[in-house]
């Protein structure tokens, strides 16, 4: 488990419902989570433990038969350095799982840069000014990577976003929703090592 920097499953002391935004016959990537779906037990659970919940959410599909995003990271960061995370929550298919990959040359690692007429457009357009500076992300092809990681999301879960990663459903007819969670403390990401012992209590073995 020392080994493990990639995920981890989180016991939580309540049931998450499914956003209702998450319609299962939509083609969209991703979607703008308005602040209203944050379950309440959720947000007074992650209170207690002395973090905030950032005002950037998002949900992210994946279509059955195959279908995966991209591979990428969540931040500006090269993956292994100040590695950050999130909390998940899935829905959809029980076999789709999230898979995180190693870069073979760094060389092969692309900047995508994010601004207000570009990714970050949908947050402005809904009045939200984002509470986390990413002014780009990092992209690469699977064909440039090895699988070092692969795990089912069936459960909330700690992931590191940092390292290089993406999704695979290969049920024929289920839809995967994921709705994520980026975590303050004092108003910065929490990194994937303090999210361990923060949640040490919570975390399965």
């Amino acid at each position: 488990m020392t080994d493990n920097i990639y995920h981890r499953y989180v016991s939580v002391p309540f049931e998450y419902p499914k956003p209702e935004i998450f319609n299962e016959g939509s083609k969209n990537y991703t979607a703008l989570i308005e602040d209203k779906y944050i379950h309440p037990p959720f947000r007074e659970w992650i209170e207690s433990v002395g973090l905030t919940i950032s005002n950037v959410l998002e949900g992210f599909y994946t279509p059955p038969n195959g279908g995966r995003v991209p591979l990428h990271s969540d931040t500006s960061s090269m993956p292994g350095d100040n590695d950050c995370c999130k909390l998940n929550f899935t829905w959809g298919s029980p076999d789709s799982t999230t898979q995180w990959y190693k870069i073979k040359d760094d060389s092969k690692i692309k900047k995508h840069y994010l601004d207000e007429a570009d990714a970050n457009q949908k947050f402005y357009k809904a009045g939200i000014k984002p509470d986390i500076d990413i002014e780009y992300v990092l992209f690469a092809d699977h064909n440039d990577a090895d699988l070092v990681h692969e795990v089912v999301i069936d459960r909330p879960s700690l992931l590191n976003i940092s390292q290089l990663h993406s999704t695979w459903n290969p049920s024929p007819v289920e839809h995967r929703w994921t709705l994520c969670f980026t975590l303050l403390e004092n108003k910065k990401p929490l990194t994937f090592q303090r999210g361990l012992e923060i949640f040490k209590d919570y975390i399965e073995d």
